[in-house]
């Protein structure tokens, strides 16, 4: 049997890492067939109940769900898309004006990174392009920020911490 006719708890069980597990559901996940049963579960109030569920239980071992993408942003301020965890999600809100310099096109979700976390902004693409963050006034306001990002998610302050802090081991042994 397949490794990943297993599913994520019997990959575990096998052995399997947990980030090689939910790389290789999160390909799956990219399926067509895998992309139109979500598709259906998101049309229902009991789909949307499942997933938000099913949301939970990922957040619970650290991960996002593996089924919703991230963008692919520009910019030296944003967190980029792949294998980040904390990046831009579906459930992010798309405002009507630039966070950074209040303009109205080429809007797009970016995420931001302050020292207590990783939040999301509506940005224009030309601040996208410069890096250009929105003005974030004190600590209260980044936390407020962060926070609401982590219910995007799915997650906590706690477990954002604890990707965030991976992320940054990850990257002192590249």
């Amino acid at each position: 049997m397949a490794d990943q006719e297993l599913g994520f708890a019997g990959m575990l069980a096998a052995g399997v890492d947990p980030r090689d597990a939910y790389q290789r559901i999160r390909v799956a996940c990219a399926e067509p067939l895998v992309r139109a049963v979500l598709a259906e579960l998101r049309r229902t109030p009991e789909g949307r109940a499942a997933l938000d569920y099913s949301r939970a239980r990922w957040a619970a071992y650290g991960f996002p769900p593996p089924w919703e993408e991230t963008p692919a942003l520009g910019g030296d301020a944003m967190t980029t898309p792949g294998d980040d965890w904390i990046g831009p999600v579906d459930r992010c809100p798309l405002g009507e004006r630039c966070e950074a310099c209040g303009g109205t096109r080429e809007l797009d979700v970016a995420t931001y990174d302050t020292p207590v976390g990783v939040f999301c902004a509506t940005a224009c693409g030309p601040c996208i392009d410069q890096g250009t963050a929105p003005p974030v006034r004190g600590w209260a306001t980044a936390c407020e920020r962060v926070g609401a990002h982590c219910e995007h998610l799915g997650i906590d302050l706690d477990q954002m911490a604890a990707i965030r802090h991976a992320e940054r081991d990850q990257e002192e042994t590249e």
